[in-house]
């Protein structure tokens, strides 16, 4: 009884603290996307699995954006995302214009 109570107390406090900390009143959203384009890179070859899944984001990722920028899809398949995750890091512009999909062994990849 004591440890139902104790948890339901806990509950409690977590949505009072949880509640405390949303913003009072959402602002807009600035347009920084509108007229855009996005770069959507696929680390991996035109067909696969993850290159649907990037063409399938990219079919609806723009709605969700402010501004409606078009997203267009760039296959980048050499060694297994490397290539796409070093372009990313290295050269593509850092203004949030160009995002990727990169299989999920990159993450484990060294360097």
């Amino acid at each position: 009884m004591h440890s139902l109570a104790s948890q339901l107390m806990m509950a409690v406090v977590l949505a009072a603290t949880a509640g405390a900390t949303l913003p009072t009143t959402a602002q807009p959203a600035p347009d920084f996307y509108a007229g855009q384009q996005i770069s959507l890179i696929v680390g991996a070859g035109a067909g696969g699995a993850y290159d649907q899944m990037g063409r399938l984001m990219a079919r609806h990722l723009g709605r969700h954006i402010a501004g409606n920028p078009t997203i267009v899809v760039q296959n980048m398949p050499a060694a297994g995302s490397i290539a796409a995750t070093n372009y990313l890091f290295a050269t593509a512009p850092k203004d949030g214009t160009v995002i990727a999909v990169i299989r999920r062994a990159m993450m484990l990849a060294r360097g």
